[in-house]
């Protein structure tokens, strides 16, 4: 072997490895700058909420009616009301949906906000929704109040007495009890399951 031979594979050797250093680093740079749009989009910091409310108070309950006829209720740990932004936060609540019949849809969350003019709610933290022996677990998912529907393009896990699924989105039409899930959709229903 000669010198210059070596030299070669000492240059190969070496650029290899800066090669390598620079797909590393740009992937963690993309991975970083992912994860910062991404809080971008997300609900504002629980302790900026804090800070910046208007007035807080332990255990709540609130009830939305229309006409008389109650449409949901809302009971919290807390509440924290940001009056400029027209929003409340709530921590640790339930929010129980009352349908024609006399049926329920129970949702809980680790945090929520009502925007208090359109009462519509945006949860997120250990989402579950529950109607009868159906759950719906996910991320964070958003309350229409004045289509009265639930929603999410959070992945979603779906199970109850004969079905287990999963999809990269749901929306619930509380109105006509119609659920519509879109990608990556993928299940197993069981035998005498109505469609």
């Amino acid at each position: 072997m000669t010198l210059a031979s070596s030299s070669n594979k000492q240059r190969r050797l070496k650029l290899v490895l800066i090669l390598v250093i620079a797909v590393t680093i740009g992937i963690v740079l993309a991975s970083f700058l992912r994860y910062r749009n991404d809080t971008k989009n997300s609900v504002p910091a629980l302790s900026d909420d804090r800070k910046n409310a208007s007035i807080s108070i332990g255990k709540v309950h609130h009830t939305a009616t229309k006409n008389g006829k109650k449409e949901w209720s809302l009971v919290a740990d807390s509440a924290h009301y940001i009056e400029k932004e027209n929003r409340a936060l709530f921590e640790n609540l339930e929010v129980v949906f009352y349908m024609d019949g006399g049926d329920e849809v129970r949702l809980s969350a680790d945090r929520g906000y009502l925007q208090t003019e359109s009462n519509d709610i945006q949860v997120e933290g250990d989402v579950i929704v529950k109607n009868g022996t159906y759950r719906i677990e996910t991320r964070a998912l958003n309350y229409n109040h004045k289509l009265r529907r639930l929603q999410t393009d959070d992945r979603v896990k779906v199970s109850g007495e004969r079905l287990s699924l999963s999809a990269d989105a749901v929306s619930v039409d509380l109105n006509t009890r119609k659920s519509e899930f879109k990608g990556n959709v993928k299940g197993v229903l069981s035998e005498g399951m109505l469609l």
